[in-house]
C-alpha cells in the first residue's frame, strides 16, 4: 500500500482537529508536521516565499515576547502556554512544514479524499445528534447547540464552517450537483453550533464566490429563495443562535452597544483584572456576549493607540496588573503578571494591533495575502484540470472565510479553524510550487508535470 509522510500528516491533522477532545491525533499530526519540516530540509528542499513570511512572523512574535518578558524558555514546556498565547505557533506549524515539503498529484488526491470523508462523517454525526438529541454532542448547559467533539460552540462552528466552505465551493466549481447538495447539508452543523462568528465567515466566503466567480446575477435568485425557505429550519436547528442573531439588530441592543463603547472608553480596567462572568452588572442590558466584545475591542484600541508601531508586546493582552512605559507611541508592557489562558480581544485585528502594532499586523496580513494570490496563480495554471482548479478556487474562499471569522473572534490563532485552513492552503501552495518547478501542464498531457500518470479530475 502506497503512503507518504505528507499524506499521513495531513490526515492526522484533519481528523485530529475533528476529534479535538481526543488530543492524541492532533498532537501526532503536529509532531508529524515538525518531522516533515526537518526531514524535507535534510533532503535539500528549501523554504518557499510563503514559508519565509511565516518565519518572519514567528520571529517577530517570539522576539517581542522575550523583550517584554511575557515569554521565557520555560514557556515552551508549559502546556498552559500552548493553550493560550502559544496556540498560534501550533496552528501555523502545518503550513511551515508544507512550505518546504513537495506535494505530488497522488498526495493531493489522497488529501481531497480525506476532506470528503470528513464531510461524510461530519454530516453523519450531525444527523445523529439532530435525531437523537445526544447530550454528549451538545454543549454543557446548551442542549440545543451542536458542539460535536469540540469544547466550545465557536470551535465547532468555525471548524464545520471551514469544511462547509471548502466542500461547497469545490463541488460548485466542479459542477458536481449531487455532491454540492450533499455539501450544503454542512450548513446545518454551522447553524446548530450557535457560532455567529462562523455564520459571518460562511456568508462572506460564499458571497465572495458568487460575486467574484459566478457573476451571473440570476444565480443568486434560487439561492435567495432557498435561504428564505430555510429560515424556519434555522430556528429549529438552534433556537438560541436564531434569537441571539436577530436580537442584535433590535433598537435596545444597538443602544446598548453604543453605551458599552462609551463606558469602555471612560473606564481604566484591564482584561486580566476583569472577569466578565462576575461583572455583568458593569454591562448595559442586552446581549452580554456582544457587549463584552465591545469592552474588549475598546481596550484593544486603547493599547494600540498607546503603541501603534510595535504594540504592547506579544502575549501581554490578557495579563493582570500591567505596567506600561510612559513614552509617546511606544506604550510597551515590560511588566505584568502572566495569565496563561485564551482570553483575547475576540477580534484578531484588534488583538494583533494591540499586541504587535502596525508592524505585526502588516507581517501577518502579508502571509494571508500571499496564500490568496498563490491560489489565484494556481487557478490559472491548472485551467485544463477542472478538479485541481476547483481546489484552488476553494482555497481562495477559505482565506476570505478565515479573515471574515477574525472580525468577531481570534480566528487567526484558533487551532480548531486554523489547522484545517492552513493544511488545505498549505497542500495547495506546495502542489503549485512542485508543478512550477517541474513545468506547467500541457494541453496534450496535463498530468506530465507531476511524475504521476494517474489523473486527478
Amino acid at each position: 500500500m502506497r503512503f507518504s509522510a505528507v499524506s499521513l500528516m495531513c490526515a492526522a491533522l484533519l481528523w485530529g482537529t475533528f476529534f479535538l477532545k481526543a488530543t492524541v491525533p492532533i498532537m501526532l499530526g503536529l509532531l508529524a508536521a515538525a518531522i516533515v519540516f526537518y526531514w524535507s530540509l535534510m533532503r535539500g528542499y528549501r523554504l518557499d516565499a510563503i514559508g519565509l513570511v511565516l518565519v518572519l512572523n514567528m520571529i517577530f512574535w517570539l522576539s517581542s515576547g522575550l523583550v517584554v518578558g511575557s515569554l521565557g524558555l520555560g514557556s515552551f514546556v508549559s502546556p498552559g502556554f500552548y493553550n493560550g498565547d502559544g496556540r498560534i505557533l501550533l496552528s501555523c506549524l502545518p503550513l511551515l512544514a508544507l512550505a518546504v515539503a513537495p506535494v505530488t498529484t497522488w498526495e493531493l488526491q489522497k488529501f481531497i479524499r480525506q476532506v470528503q470523508w470528513v464531510v461524510v462523517v461530519s454530516i453523519a454525526v450531525y444527523l445523529f445528534w439532530l435525531i437523537t438529541g445526544n447530550r454528549a454532542l451538545a454543549g454543557a448547559g446548551h442542549a440545543d447547540e451542536f458542539h460535536a467533539f469540540f469544547t466550545s460552540h465557536t470551535g465547532s462552528g468555525t471548524f464545520f464552517g471551514c469544511i462547509a466552505v471548502f466542500a461547497i465551493v469545490f463541488n460548485a466549481e466542479r459542477i458536481k450537483r449531487g455532491q454540492l447538495l450533499f455539501a450544503l447539508v454542512l450548513l446545518g452543523p454551522v447553524f446548530s453550533s450557535g457560532s455567529r462568528e462562523a455564520l459571518v465567515g460562511v456568508m462572506a466566503a460564499l458571497g465572495w464566490f458568487l460575486f467574484a466567480k459566478r457573476k451571473n446575477p440570476l444565480v443568486l435568485l434560487p439561492i435567495l429563495l432557498l435561504a428564505l425557505a430555510l429560515v424556519p429550519a434555522v430556528e429549529m436547528m438552534s433556537n438560541k443562535a436564531y434569537n441571539r442573531t436577530l436580537g442584535m439588530f433590535s433598537q435596545e441592543s444597538l443602544a446598548g452597544m453604543t453605551g458599552q463603547v462609551e463606558a469602555g472608553i471612560k473606564s481604566d480596567w484591564a482584561v486580566g483584572d476583569w472577569n466578565p462572568e462576575e461583572s455583568n452588572d458593569k454591562l448595559e442590558t442586552g446581549d452580554v456576549t456582544t457587549l463584552v466584545r465591545m469592552m474588549l475591542w475598546v481596550y484593544a484600541g486603547k493599547r494600540f493607540v498607546d503603541s501603534p508601531i510595535v504594540g504592547m508586546g506579544w502575549g501581554r493582552f490578557n495579563d493582570r496588573q500591567l505596567t506600561l512605559i510612559d513614552t509617546p507611541l511606544l506604550g510597551i508592557a515590560f511588566d505584568g503578571r502572566r495569565v496563561f489562558n485564551t482570553a483575547s480581544a475576540h477580534n484578531s485585528y484588534f488583538h494583533i494591533l494591540a499586541e504587535s502594532g502596525l508592524l505585526g499586523m502588516g507581517l501577518y496580513l502579508a502571509l494571508w495575502i500571499a496564500l490568496f494570490f498563490r491560489a489565484r496563480k494556481a487557478e490559472t495554471l491548472f485551467q485544463p484540470l477542472q478538479s485541481v482548479r476547483a481546489y484552488f478556487v476553494a482555497c481562495q474562499a477559505l482565506v476570505v472565510y478565515l479573515l471574515a471569522c477574525a472580525l468577531t473572534g481570534h480566528a487567526l490563532a484558533a487551532p480548531s479553524v486554523m489547522v484545517p485552513v492552513v493544511t488545505i492552503l498549505g497542500v495547495g501552495a506546495a502542489y503549485y510550487r512542485t508543478a512550477v518547478a517541474i513545468g506547467p501542464p500541457s494541453a496534450d498531457n496535463p498530468q506530465e508535470h507531476t511524475h504521476d500518470p494517474k489523473p486527478i479530475g
